[in-house]
């Protein structure tokens, strides 16, 4: 394999690996933010569009999901001193492009 296809595969390598742990820090947020009341946050961990459905509750947007971490049942829970407790998430990306090793030549 030349140098140059070497770099390439290290840097693909890089890259899922940064995708990775910037997902990983994406879903991690998501407890301390709802935890804390911080809606708009929240939401934004959603496109604009998104969908949320967690147990009886399907949200869809942003005014929706902000809504629910305003709603007064979640800030009761807040109150009361509930908290989400988050293990590490299981994050694969998958390749977006064959190795250079498969490239062709």
């Amino acid at each position: 394999m030349s140098v140059e296809a070497r770099l390439a595969a290290l840097e693909e390598r890089l890259r899922a690996l940064e995708d990775e742990r910037e997902i990983t820090r994406l879903i991690l947020s998501y407890g301390p933010l709802v935890d804390g009341g911080c809606a708009a946050e929240v939401a934004g961990l959603w496109e604009p569009d998104g969908v949320y459905d967690v147990d009886e509750l399907m949200m869809t947007g942003h005014p929706e999901i902000e809504g629910m971490v305003r709603s007064a049942n979640h800030q009761r829970w807040i109150s009361g001193g509930c908290a989400h407790v988050v293990g590490p998430p299981h994050v694969a990306v998958a390749a977006t492009r064959p190795p250079p090793s498969a490239t062709p030549s």
